[in-house]
């Protein structure tokens, strides 16, 4: 009886097992592919074979299970190609799409996204993902026309290990529309390059949101991305919803900053900065309340919109889409180094479009400012009851108001450590600025993108 029992057992594990690794479907040609996602069950991966598949439009509203998603896959290698006018919409739950090449994709004329996490308004994703793709200068031919590349939607969604380069048309690489709040999306370990620059707004790498999202907080997280000379606009990332976090990126030789433009009680940290001397080389620009900004690393930066990190003042009774000041900031530990520009600017954009309102209950802590040969002025502006504690300026250069305390003058110079980064030390080599923690990592392309 036991003998019997303990075969049924195993009997009942290989089949459950079968079950959760489902079947594979192969297909070469664009006939196959209809009734190929209509069988598709929880478990199942349908496999797009080497080669061109043009003019391809893929609508995935199945149901995987979170022990048993659907995969849509191209060749492991890279060697499916996407291209034409084509799209995919993810409207179901627990499905993967990976493996694909988009290689000069522009959607068809009633999408506004090449990969749209919804196949309506009724039907958006939950927990799916795309993963381990390339988007190959998917510009539209005629230049007036705008889409997203990737557009999220849902909830628990991710975008991650894709290369997104030889953007040069309006419209958000991979924007976040923030239907619903606390969407929890997660953008990761991509590789964002080559983005031209644009005229005006909608030119951004990432977006998250919409100004009239912005009372609702997202929960997203943006981490351990690779942005190399993205040039598209002011902002490279644009946050316009509350409670994200963006943590070790890096942005390499890039025009623009990331903006906190809309939206509450962001963390931004870990983070690292290269300019390389490129002119509009920027950091960080805060407007909002509550955003901590910490342990981040700026390096041969040149500043835009006032300086290498930003404090907006907002407007008198502001709408959603204008400026709130930045108020109870948190910027604790940075280290700006070698930078051209204004270090730090502390009521940017104060006077301008009606901006009046100065930030409050700031606290500026434990940072580390050095401006190389041409830099500007360390420290800009003036917030009448900021908290200024623990901060060093290196010596013999402008400091801004003689009266701000919490700034200790030092002589230093810069060596670089382990990890790659400059960090001052004083005369007798002793370091003058740690991180906490891990601190900051610099992403390279060896870890970002497609692992094909």
């Amino acid at each position: 009886m036991k003998r019997a029992h303990s075969i049924l057992l195993i009997a009942l594990a290989l089949c459950l097992a079968h079950g959760l690794a489902g079947k594979t479907i192969e297909i070469s040609t664009k006939a196959e592919l209809l009734p190929a996602l209509e069988d598709l069950q929880a478990g199942d991966t349908l496999k797009l074979s080497s080669g061109e598949w043009n003019s391809v439009e893929l609508v995935l509203v199945m149901e995987g299970r979170a022990e048993a998603p659907i995969v849509v896959t191209g060749a492991s290698d890279g060697s499916t190609v996407i291209t034409g006018r084509s799209s995919i919409r993810i409207g179901g739950k627990y499905i993967t799409v990976q493996n694909l090449h988009f290689k000069g994709v522009e959607p068809p004329d009633n999408q506004d996204a090449i990969v749209s996490f919804q196949e309506s308004s009724e039907k958006m994703a939950l927990q799916s993902r795309l993963s381990n793709c390339f988007f190959d200068a998917c510009n539209p031919k005629d230049p007036d026309r705008r889409y997203a590349w990737v557009r999220i939607y849902g909830l628990k969604n991710r975008v991650d290990h894709t290369l997104f380069s030889g953007q040069n048309h309006s419209g958000v690489t991979v924007q976040v529309m923030m239907r619903l709040a606390n969407a929890g999306h997660r953008i990761d370990y991509n590789h964002f390059k080559d983005r031209k620059p644009g005229d005006g707004n909608g030119f951004e790498c990432i977006q998250l949101g919409q100004s009239g999202d912005s009372e609702k907080n997202g929960d997203c997280v943006v981490e351990y991305n690779l942005f190399e000379r993205c040039d598209g606009e002011t902002e490279i990332i644009s946050n316009k919803t509350g409670n994200n976090s963006y943590r070790f990126n890096t942005f390499v030789e890039s025009v623009g900053c990331l903006t906190l433009r809309h939206g509450d009680n962001c963390l931004v940290e870990n983070n690292a900065f290269f300019g390389k001397g490129k002119p509009l080389s920027s950091g960080i620009r805060i407007i909002g309340t509550g955003h901590t900004v910490r342990n981040n690393y700026f390096d041969g930066l040149s500043g835009i919109t006032g300086g290498v990190i930003v404090l907006y003042t907002g407007f008198p009774g502001s709408p959603l889409n204008g400026y709130f000041a930045a108020d109870d900031t948190q910027l604790e530990n940075n280290l700006v180094v070698d930078c051209q520009g204004v270090g730090l600017y502390l009521h940017g954009g104060y006077g301008e479009r009606n901006r009046t309102i100065l930030p409050k209950r700031v606290s500026i802590k434990n940072n580390l400012i050095h401006l190389g040969a041409f830099g500007h002025l360390q420290v800009a502006g003036e917030l009448p009851d900021a908290v200024f504690e623990s901060n060093i300026v290196n010596q013999g250069k402008e400091f801004g108001r003689p009266d701000l305390t919490g700034f200790t003058k030092s002589t230093m110079t810069l060596i670089t450590n382990d990890a790659g980064f400059r960090i001052p030390v004083d005369g007798n080599g002793e370091y003058l600025f740690h991180f906490q923690g891990m601190g900051p990592k610099i992403v390279t392309a060896e870890e970002v993108g497609p692992r094909w």
